[in-house]
């Protein structure tokens, strides 16, 4: 199965039982890098409209670094964390799953990329758009804690234990 978009949301459970079948991992992970990386990065942009263009480009670059740099930071405490609790998913599976849950957070930022710059345009306010992006930013993160806690729910019952 070739990773997309939509099925970063419809087939997720599909993507987590190839992944414990070794299938293209490598090719997963860097898909669902991409798709966060850069839905995160379009929403970034708009965000950082608001100030300047330069602000715009260090916005976005600077959302996915905050997104793809906790992923690598927290990633090895919560795996050893797992295993002191007596988990048996293996960490390049936590990995998966976790970026399923950013990929989510992130593709749907980059849909609300039109909504912010809507807003921006029509002449709003800093403290509007200020509290707009973070109501935002919660929802997304929201959706993406979801999104992890049904794939690991997915992995206990079926495939990624050793």
């Amino acid at each position: 199965m070739t990773v997309t978009i939509e099925n970063v949301f419809t087939d997720a459970p599909a993507i987590c039982d190839e992944v414990s079948a070794e299938v293209q991992i490598a090719r997963k992970t860097a898909y669902l890098s991409v798709f966060a990386t850069s839905a995160s990065a379009l929403y970034g942009f708009t965000m950082g409209l608001n100030h300047s263009f330069l602000q715009a480009s260090v916005s976005a670059a600077k959302v996915p670094v905050l997104f793809l740099l906790t992923l690598a930071i927290c990633t090895p405490t919560l795996h050893f964390i797992g295993l002191l609790f007596g988990s048996r998913i293996r960490f390049i599976h936590i990995v998966l799953v976790l970026l399923l849950g950013i990929s989510v957070t992130c593709i749907l930022l980059g849909a609300f990329a039109p909504i912010s710059l809507f807003f921006l345009v029509s002449g709003s306010d800093y403290e509007f758009l200020l509290l707009m992006h973070v109501a935002i930013f919660a929802f997304c993160g929201a959706a993406g804690l979801h999104s992890v806690n049904r794939n690991f729910i997915f992995t206990k019952r079926f495939a990624f234990i050793d």
